[in-house]
């Protein structure tokens, strides 16, 4: 699987530079070629698919669909399977759970990373026949198969590491690292402790439990800052000539002048009433 690339190419309208992007049109097709060059291969239009991706599996290309959830197929486009569907809650106002709007498959192992609702969960694939899987996560702890909820407040752009142990997700410009094993293992010491601690009267513990909030792992977390200069104008800009409302109670000036100093209103007055530098630049409006 490392000696080919798979990607999706879209139809487009180069007189009028536009891309479609709507993976339901027959129009965007998934392509692979040798990664060490060579003609292009057409494997099968998306229709509605997205998100190529592999595992250790060399035969076959994973998928996100919007109908039948995770999906693979062979690298001619045949023999296309459904693996799961994943879903969450019923928000408010809906009738029906919410669908995951991303399914990944791991690059190793059963395991498949879900993005519904803005959250981040992985679910345990089960190697089943007949109908497709769903599982809901709703509440991860009854879920049907193995799952869990990793993220606290959201996230976005989940993707695998390459060990298939670790998920990784950015949320506004904090970048998350969580790593699935670290974080069974900080459960299991958790429940060990509980089990382990010696028994307190009601007395003791009743107050301490209304306000304690549940431990659990956090995933690594790295907050990125970019910092760039601004490229702030300088110079002056009388704009003369136009119908300026002031929001100063019902006040309109019908022919007015703006004065604008390096970036910032500067001043407004009637026509010829503002003291103007005289290498200002002017524009009639």
């Amino acid at each position: 699987f490392k000696q080919k690339t798979a990607y999706e190419i879209y139809q487009c309208d180069w007189s009028s530079d536009v891309c479609s992007s709507d993976l339901t049109s027959a129009a965007t097709e998934l392509i692979w070629v040798p990664a060490s060059g060579g003609d292009a291969n057409i494997m099968t239009p998306l229709e509605g698919r997205s998100r190529p991706h592999f595992t250790s599996d060399p035969d076959r290309i994973y998928l996100y669909s919007r109908q039948d959830g995770l999906v693979s197929l062979r690298w001619d486009g045949t023999d296309e399977k459904a693996h799961v569907k994943v879903q969450g809650a019923t928000v408010p106002g809906s009738a029906e759970p919410q669908n995951a709007t991303l399914i990944l498959m791991a690059p190793l192992g059963d395991q498949a990373l879900a993005l519904v609702n803005r959250h981040v969960f992985t679910v345990t694939v089960p190697l089943v026949g007949g109908e497709t899987p769903t599982i809901s996560v709703a509440d991860p702890e009854k879920a049907q198969f193995p799952a869990a909820r990793l993220t606290d407040i959201g996230g976005e752009f989940p993707a695998w590491g390459s060990d298939g142990r670790t998920v990784h997700w950015s949320l506004g410009n904090a970048y998350f690292t969580y790593n699935i094993d670290a974080a069974k293992a900080f459960e299991d010491s958790v429940e060990a402790a509980a089990r382990d601690a010696p028994e307190e009267s009601d007395e003791e513990t009743g107050d301490e439990e209304d306000s304690a909030e549940p431990v659990r792992y956090e995933p690594t977390e790295v907050r990125i800052t970019l910092t760039a200069d601004r490229d702030i104008p300088e110079g002056t800009l009388l704009l003369s000539g136009a119908r300026v409302i002031t929001m100063v109670g019902d006040e309109v000036i019908e022919n007015a002048d703006i004065l604008v100093v390096n970036n910032r209103l500067e001043s407004v007055g009637t026509v010829g009433s503002l003291d103007v530098p005289q290498s200002t630049r002017v524009i009639d409006v």
